[in-house]
Parts: C-alpha cells; structure tokens; sequence
C-alpha cells in the first residue's frame, strides 16, 4: 500500500498521470482491503496529491471527506493538515477565495506539518493568497519553502514557478520572473519531473506571448507536450494544448 501511493506521485513528477491515477487506485484498494483506519489515512494523504495535480476536482472532494471524516473519528491529528489544507482548497476552486485562504492559514499554521509533502501544500496557499488579492502574503511562503527544501527538493521547480507567478501579480520587473520560470524548467528537466517541466513551460511560455515572443513561445512549449503519451485530458495538458493552439494561430 505504501509503496503504490508513494509510486503515484512519482508517476506524476515524472509526466505519467495515467499511471499515477491506477497506482493510487491500487493503493487505495489495498488500504481498504486492510479494514485498517490509520493505513486508509496514511494512503488518503499520499494519494490525494494526484487527485490534486491532475485537477479531479470531484474525486479529490470525495477523498478528502473521507479523510477528514478519518482523521476527526480516530484523532489522527497528523492527518488533519493535508485534510484541512485540501479541504481549504476546494473552496478556493469554488470562487470563495478569502474563505479558502482562511481556511489553509490555519490548517498550515496549527497542524503537523512534518510531512515530506509540507512543500506541495505551499502553492496552494500561494495561489490562493494570490485570487484573494494577496501576492505578498503567498511570495513570503514560497520564500521561506525555498529556503527550507533546498535547491533541489521534489516540489523546487514548482515553488520556483509560483513564485515568479507571484512577482508578475506583484508587478515586478518580467527578468525577474522569467528568471524563475527558466531556473524551475531546467530543474525540473535535470529530475526528468516532465510533470512540473510541463507547468514551467507553460508559464514561461505566457510570458514571452505577452512580450511578443510567440514563435519562441510556441517552440518551447511545443517541445515539452509533445514528449507526453498519456492524460491529456488532465488540466495541465489541457490547458498546454490551448496555449499551444493559441500561439499557433
């Protein structure tokens, strides 16, 4: 059960959504099969962040109610931060940015957060500091997650990446950003993390569209979609495809 939920967000990094998507199922099933709470929990939070990165936003709702349904039956306080994080999350997706932001505040700031996956929660509370207004609140986090994983954790490139999305909301000068975009995307190609190569691109490629670099832009992104083989239907790889689509028209 470890090994599969583990093996899901590898599958991810490294551009397989599809596969990351059955190693969860896997893992999952394994858990209920246990009839074991504290081992559902424990696969809950490390599957949950596929559900989250594809952008399966139904199928991460229901997890995460059951999570949270766990964590408060059993007192599986470890638990409550992804849950509440996740939780906090979802109503950010739903329009309700300052409600959300609340919400993730308090599940980072008092929970346990001694999680190898501490880091991957700091986009969200980044991007939802950024709808509700608040860029300088959500750049102050990444900093200080950048600073705590060092130059090559899992999560580096896409802490990178949000936070150049952080200094454009912020206004900073475009080098400034575009230096952050270009430091995540080489990072990420040096873990072969396709997944987080694709989001890098994605952003650098807005911005040189928006600086009229567009064939440079479409190259560039073109280069990094092009190398995957599954899950287009997943919200990255969508969202890829209309950029490109865009760029080439």
């Amino acid at each position: 059960m470890c090994a599969r939920t583990v093996a899901a967000q590898t599958e991810w990094l490294l551009g397989y959504p599809e596969r990351a998507l059955q190693r969860f199922r896997e893992g999952i099933q394994l858990a209920e099969e246990l009839a074991h709470p504290f081992s559902l929990a424990f696969a809950l939070v490390n599957a949950t962040p596929v559900y989250l990165w594809r952008g399966d936003r139904e199928p991460l709702q229901q997890a995460v109610e059951v999570l949270q349904a766990l964590a408060a039956e059993q007192d599986f306080q470890r638990f409550a931060t992804p849950a509440g994080t996740l939780a906090g999350w979802l109503v950010v997706e739903q329009g309700r940015s300052e409600e959300g932001l609340a919400q993730i505040r308090q599940s980072l700031a008092t929970g346990d957060t001694a999680s190898p996956l501490e880091d991957s929660y700091v986009p969200l509370l980044a991007e939802a500091a950024r709808r509700a207004g608040h860029p300088a609140e959500g750049l102050v986090a990444v900093t200080a997650a950048l600073a705590r994983s060092g130059a090559e954790g899992f999560y580096t490139a896409e802490l990178r990446r949000v936070q150049g999305e952080l200094q454009l909301a912020q206004g900073a000068a475009e080098g400034d950003a575009e230096r952050c975009f270009q430091e995540a995307l080489a990072l990420a190609a040096q873990q072969s993390a396709k997944s987080l190569e694709l989001r890098a691109v994605i952003s650098l490629a807005r911005l040189w569209e928006r600086q009229g670099k567009r064939e440079q832009a479409r190259q560039a992104l073109a280069g990094v979609y092009d190398w995957f083989s599954e899950g287009f239907d997943t919200r990255d790889l969508r969202e890829a495809r209309a950029l490109l689509e865009e760029l080439s028209a």
